[in-house]
């Protein structure tokens, strides 16, 4: 009787539609295409040809950016601290089991922000105003001691793709409304040029890879044996002490 129902269960944990997977790597494969084109010469093209234009001066006196500054700092809105927290609430409040998801949420979520962040610090890849190349670092682990910025990858499009995924995964019927917002974050790290093409693919594709499976590891911790066996002989001594 015990095999059917591990069975059972171990089915209804990866119930998900096969074309979710596909989807995913599709778009994990165009974003390291997109990360080796930019590094080979497109962030240079990208930030010249479409950042620089669109921050040039236009007819009324002022450039595109500060035209529509304040759409971009309301789409930055979504992954700091305060979209991060509405988006805490929104779970806890009114998805099933909301409380355990919005945990996992928060550390799934925290942990990708982390990592990006200290991945460019490690990387140390200057910004498109900061350097005539795109290939341009500044050193290793140098910029988190100094006011220098860097870029690769970018923690806010790492964020704000992470914040999608876990909206996506607690309302499954609106997961395509999530992604509204990180559109918006990554039109707003492009388009001013305060990141390259590369920056914001790569931040992307870390939390494509790396927010589902922290996700799930919170959801579903992983089992010990020991612990196991502790618990499976404490139920066996109440189940005696029941009896007699």
């Amino acid at each position: 009787m015990d095999a059917p129902e591990l069975e059972t269960s171990s089915v209804t944990v990866d119930s998900r539609p096969r074309w979710i997977s596909r989807w995913r790597t599709i778009v994990s494969i165009v974003l390291l295409a997109l990360c080796i084109v930019g590094l080979a010469g497109a962030d240079r093209w990208f930030y010249e040809t479409v950042s620089l234009k669109f921050n040039t001066l236009s007819p009324v006196d002022a450039d595109g950016y500060h035209q529509s500054k304040w759409i971009w700092n309301l789409a930055r809105f979504w992954p700091h601290i305060t979209g991060g927290f509405c988006c805490y609430f929104m779970i806890f409040a009114f998805a099933k089991r909301g409380y355990r998801k919005a945990n996992a949420a928060l550390f799934s979520v925290l942990l990708t922000a982390l990592i990006a962040h200290a991945l460019q610090c490690g990387i140390g890849r200057a910004r498109p105003n900061q350097a005539e190349s795109a290939l341009t670092f500044i050193g290793v682990f140098e910029a988190g001691f100094t006011a220098k910025g860097v870029g690769l990858p970018s923690g806010e499009a790492a964020t704000a793709t992470a914040m999608s995924l876990i909206v996506g995964f607690a309302f499954s019927r609106r997961r395509y409304i999530a992604w509204m917002p990180t559109v918006l974050v990554i039109l707003a790290r492009l388009l001013p040029g305060m990141h390259y093409l590369s920056d914001v693919a790569a931040g992307c594709l870390l939390a494509l890879l790396l927010t589902p499976a922290l996700y799930r590891l919170a959801l579903r911790p992983p089992r010990i044996a020991i612990v196991d066996a502790i618990i499976a002989r404490g139920r066996h001594a109440l189940r005696n002490r029941a009896v007699s």
